[in-house]
């Protein structure tokens, strides 16, 4: 056989093949139909037109705002339940709570997509209920808190705002993420330990933006405004790549926690409080009252920039150093009333350097370990590869003033 025809009868060999694997071309008789699943069969719903206790596990969704003028909107007493609140709202009129618990041990509730507002005590009410997860929901002005949960909840996308007590409050273990809290009566969030609050915003709250307890990660958050502190961090806490502006003071830790790569400006109190123990790393903090950092005693104080602590009434310190047994290292003092007042004994001051302090750049008490201090003279002018007049020292823990 020549090639040619060899490759004539493989081919039509393959497409036999084909063929029979493709099935008949001969479409059915009769209109073209779906034969897929609809939504409420992959994902039963039970619509919900008005107030209700739900009793069954199973997911239901709303089909229009509900009026609640007594009692709850919809009271939860089981578990496995997700509520689709479809873009409508729940309204109190002064009535009980929006969503709620009516007795304990329940978990895995869901509430998603829509609005609670107006009730005399709280938009979602479920704090003895474990993994309950809430998802686009706006909870605003009512009578109590806005949002309050057990542990291990999960709160996604969702706004507090204008609640009589705290925006949200959430138990042990509970992570909050890319939410808003503003303008509550007590703090913008209140939650127990070991929670993540990650990428969020809390501004103008009574008390504080963000109080938690010990063991916390707080990342990525803003506050602003708040009446008591930004972020107010429990023991063993870690507070990194926060932003805060206008709070009376911008972060408080509490024992051994850290707070690293925060911006914090025009506090009216402390920029950063740090408690016993703790670290402070690579923080800028400017324009506050009292002081930019305050800390006590065993701190790790690190490169931080503390500029333009020198507003208002008070003589404004970049660094206060109450205690003992610290370690002050390559931070920068620049434009301050004072640049590093040091008032206890014991503490470790190396590789720091100031300027522009306006009282004074070092005021340090006696027996501590202190690199030496000197002033950087002036370089000529330099064009090329070489030059400078160096920094007053060649020993490599010296503090500059220039």
């Amino acid at each position: 056989m020549n090639p040619a025809a060899a490759l004539i009868t493989a081919l039509s060999a393959s497409l036999s093949f084909s063929a029979a694997l493709a099935g008949p071309l001969t479409p059915p008789p009769g209109a073209v139909a779906p034969t897929g699943k609809t939504t409420d069969e992959i994902e039963p719903r039970t619509p919900i037109s008005g107030p209700v206790v739900i009793t069954e596990p199973g997911s239901y969704y709303l089909t229009g705002d509900i009026v609640a003028n007594t009692g709850a909107a919809i009271v939860v007493s089981a578990s496995d339940v997700t509520i689709d609140l479809n873009r409508f709202a729940l309204v109190g009129n002064g009535a009980a709570h929006g969503v709620m618990q009516n007795t304990t041990g329940f978990e895995r509730v869901t509430v998603r997509n829509g609005t609670v507002t107006a009730f005399g005590g709280t938009g979602i009410q479920l704090p003895q209920t474990n993994r309950v997860r809430i998802e686009n929901v706006y909870a605003t002005f009512n009578g109590f808190e806005g949002i309050a949960l057990g542990a291990q909840a999960v709160v996604i996308n969702s706004s507090t705002h204008a609640n009589a007590n705290d925006g949200m409050d959430v138990g042990s273990g509970s992570v909050v993420s890319g939410c808003t809290s503003n303008d509550n009566g007590l703090d913008g969030l209140d939650a127990s330990t070991a929670v993540s609050v990650v990428n969020s915003v809390f501004r103008d709250n009574t008390s504080a933006g963000i109080d938690v307890g010990a063991g916390a990660s707080i990342e990525g958050c803003s506050t602003e405004r708040n009446g008591v502190y930004g972020i107010d961090a429990g023991s063993n806490s870690t507070v990194r790549g926060c932003t805060s502006r206008n709070d009376e003071t911008g972060i408080r830790l509490s024992t051994s926690s850290i707070a690293e790569g925060c911006s914090v400006g025009f506090s009216t109190a402390y920029g950063i409080d740090g408690a016993t123990s703790s670290v402070l790393r690579g923080n800028t903090v400017l324009g506050c009252d009292i002081a930019g950092i305050r800390v006590s005693s065993n701190a790790v104080v690190i490169g931080n920039a503390l500029q333009l602590n020198a507003v208002g009434a008070n003589t404004a310190i970049g660094l206060l150093v109450t205690s003992s047994d610290n370690r002050i290292e390559a931070n920068s003092f620049i434009d301050n009333d004072i640049g590093l007042d040091v008032n206890g004994s014991g503490n470790l001051i190396i590789r720091n350097s100031a300027t522009g302090n306006g009282t004074v750049n070092w005021d340090i008490v006696a027996n501590n370990r202190v690199g030496p201090i000197v002033s950087a003279p002036n370089s000529p002018m330099i064009m090329g590869n070489t030059g400078g007049a160096g920094v007053g020292s060649t020993n490599p823990w010296a503090n500059i003033t220039y």
